[in-house]
This record gives C-alpha cells, sequence and structure tokens, in this order.
C-alpha cells in the first residue's frame, strides 16, 4: 500500500519544494524531484510506459494526492519555493518556565 506521508517526508529530504511553469502556461506547486527518483521509489507501471527517462521530471501535489510527470522539454521554468514547514520560527519559551529554573 502507498504510504503518502512517508513519501511526502522522503521526497521533501531529496526534493524541493517549486513552482513549476509549463511552456503552454501551466503551473504546478508541489514537491519537484527527478523521473528517476518517482520510478524508484514507487515503481510506477505508467511512468516506466514514458520515454526519455534521464529528461522526465514529476512534481507530487500533496493537496490533491497526484503525480505530474513531464519530459523537461515541456517545462519552461522551475522556481524554488520557500516550504511553509520550514517558514515557522521556533517557539519562544514562556516566562514562567524560565522561572520555574
Amino acid at each position: 500500500m502507498f504510504d503518502e506521508e512517508l513519501f511526502v517526508a522522503q521526497m521533501r529530504l531529496k526534493g524541493k519544494v517549486a513552482m513549476m511553469t509549463l511552456h503552454d502556461g501551466q503551473v504546478f506547486t508541489g514537491i519537484f524531484a527527478s523521473y528517476e527518483w518517482f520510478v524508484n521509489y514507487l515503481q510506477l507501471s505508467t511512468a516506466e510506459r514514458l520515454t526519455g527517462h534521464e529528461e522526465d521530471f514529476g512534481i507530487y501535489d500533496a493537496q490533491n494526492g497526484q503525480f505530474h510527470m513531464f519530459p523537461s522539454k515541456h517545462i519552461q521554468r522551475v522556481e524554488e519555493v520557500q516550504d511553509k514547514q520550514q517558514e515557522k520560527k521556533p517557539r519562544r519559551k514562556s516566562r514562567r518556565s524560565k522561572r520555574a529554573r
């Protein structure tokens, strides 16, 4: 069975959260990774039928749980997006906990 949370956690380590713009103007935001990493992890039967393996890239959209695969020739631009989880500032300790020490 496909463990989406585990996959996303591993993709965050390997890939970058990115915004990918295609030549036709479509924009996808998600976790960006190379084709080979998708296939190695998921062993996608549909992905195996695609050609030009080294040049294919995918983006995983966690919001709707979908993979989007594209040959690099269709990709116009990839911009890195700051991951919202990394943006959170560490919470300050309350004064009460400092006084307790």
